[in-house]
């Protein structure tokens, strides 16, 4: 009897050990279920559990309450010190200092929520993390903080740099010590610098994706797989190193090579081109062309080079030593300062049409003047009329300006052309006589005529330039310069009429003017000579 009870217990066990099995696997599996339908079932708007940014857990939160939450960070971001620097090529070294802020580098808040709020809601990564609530483990989703480069603000502060450091390269200085030999006297040219913006933004932008990371406090988790688990202070240690080391970004400077270097002087073998003229007008007049040729002389132009009278003369003011003597405006003379400067923009004018280099940039005067053909000349106005030529041949050009006394020289050197030849020939010149424009002027006696100015014809002319190479025209251009008439003025009195003088027996006479009778000099006098203006 007691063997059969013992058998039926020992049945009974064995039969309910499967049924106990079985009943642990649902209830594991009920639990899991639950625990990760719960887990999917996290809203779109809040962040899945167990998510950090830095030392920031997000888990739970709403996207309002995430961006609250990283507010700090982005304080601390935005505080970071940061130096630029570069170094010239002359050697000498610059330093900036800013905060991130300062650069329009900061943490961008808004991506890094959207980063948090997708993460952890794939159906692997929610399998994963049911099994870490079954086993108990607790590791931490550690997502990276999106950086943000507020590209206007950065660009605002490298343009600012860039306009402190760079700098225009410089052509050897030369001077003709020997015109016969045509030997130069040559000081060595200055590398330019400029600071290339695109790629000094692409290096600061690289710097703080790698930055921003370290920037912002570490969340306190488990060494990660790639840290030393024997010795992690090692990896520390260097991620400090690199924090320290990235806190100061060298700027891309770009050297610019002066446009003529040394060595091609020596294919100047001559002059190509030659023009002289007379300097005519005042003392004031002659000094003002002086001053402007020698801003002139000694120009060196690389092929391609453009060359613009007034960048290289500049403002003409008393503070440059310039004084007041006659220019054209409207066609009339009047005194102004840097009077006749002019003269040396149409005598180097010539010279570029003789050398037949190319014409950019040139506009006649309202009259004609004398020093130069007819046809031939070119204004120049600081701030509103350029003359400008280019050097379109592959040497350079050397530019001889010279004045002494009354006399006006421009030659150009450059590597002669045996072939080269060219050709200045007026092909039409027509006049069209000025009109007499008559004002009344009560400060003269009735019927008095004063010719206030003679005004001058007007001019249309033409010139044609050949250029020929070996004998055969290589180009030919038309040069046109229209003149309007300008109208004489003549004062007709309207005062009182001239007093007379009563003789008895005699006839009434005007009172003579004058101890010769003569008629007194007209006031204001003539119009002077074209020409004699700027």
């Amino acid at each position: 009897m007691s063997t059969r009870r013992t058998t039926t217990r020992k049945s009974r066990s064995r039969s309910s050990k499967p049924l106990i099995a079985a009943a642990s696997v649902l209830i594991i599996a009920a639990v899991g279920g639950a625990i990760a339908a719960a887990y999917v079932r996290v809203p779109s708007t809040q962040v899945a559990p167990g998510v950090h940014v830095s030392s920031v857990n997000l888990g739970g939160q709403s996207a309002e309450a995430a961006r609250s939450s990283l507010a700090p960070l982005q304080e601390k971001a935005e505080a970071h010190a940061v130096t630029l620097t570069c170094k010239l090529p002359n050697g000498r070294q610059y330093t900036w200092k800013y905060t991130a802020k300062d650069l329009g580098l900061s943490l961008d808040v808004d991506a890094t929520v959207l980063k948090a709020l997708d993460t952890g809601r794939a159906s692997a990564e929610a399998a994963a993390r049911v099994e870490q609530i079954i086993s108990g483990k607790t590791e931490q989703h550690t997502i990276a903080p999106e950086p943000r480069v507020a590209q206007d603000t950065l660009d605002g502060v490298l343009k600012k740099i860039a306009h402190s450091i760079n700098r225009q390269p410089t052509n050897p200085h030369v001077s003709l010590s020997d015109m016969a030999a045509v030997h130069f006297e040559i000081k060595p040219g200055r590398p330019g610098t400029h600071l290339d913006i695109p790629a000094s933004v692409a290096a600061i932008t690289d710097y703080w994706k790698k930055t921003l990371p370290q920037v912002l406090p570490a969340a306190e988790q488990a060494p990660h797989p790639a840290t030393s688990a024997s010795d992690p202070q090692k990896t520390v240690e260097k991620s400090a190193s690199e924090t320290e080391n990235s806190d100061e970004i060298g700027l891309v400077l770009q050297e610019l090579p002066p446009p003529v270097m040394e060595g091609d002087l020596a294919k100047i073998d001559g002059p190509i081109a030659e023009m002289n003229t007379r300097i005519r007008g005042t003392s004031q007049r002659v000094r003002n062309v002086t001053i402007a040729t020698q801003h002139i002389d000694g120009t060196l132009l690389a092929p391609g080079d453009v060359f613009s009278y007034n960048k290289v003369v500049g403002k003409r003011s008393e503070e440059g030593g310039y004084q007041k003597a006659t220019i054209f405006v409207k066609g009339r003379h009047v005194e102004d300062v840097g009077g006749g400067i002019c003269q040396t923009a149409s005598t180097l004018y010539n010279a570029v049409l003789k050398a037949g280099l190319k014409v950019v940039r040139r506009q006649p005067h309202c009259t004609p003047v004398v020093y130069v053909p007819y046809g031939l000349d070119a204004t120049v106005a600081y701030g509103a009329v350029d003359f400008q030529f280019e050097n379109d041949t592959e040497n350079p050009v050397y530019v001889y300006a010279h004045a002494k006394g009354r006399s006006l020289t421009f030659r150009l050197y450059s590597k002669r052309n045996p072939g080269r030849h060219v050709v200045l020939e007026k092909i039409r010149q027509i006049v069209t006589p000025s009109t007499t424009t008559v004002v009344e002027d009560k400060t003269l006696p009735a019927g008095k005529r004063v010719v206030k100015d003679k005004g001058a014809p007007g001019y249309n002319i033409q010139w044609k330039r050949i250029i020929e190479d070996d004998g055969k025209p290589a180009r030919t251009e038309l040069i046109t310069s229209r003149y309007k008439p300008v109208s004489a003025i003549v004062a007709v009195g309207a005062g009182a009429p001239r007093p007379t003088a009563t003789v008895p027996g005699a006839l009434n006479v005007p009172v003579p003017q004058g101890i010769n009778n003569r008629p007194p000099t007209p006031q204001g006098g003539a119009l002077l000579q074209p020409g004699a203006g700027g």
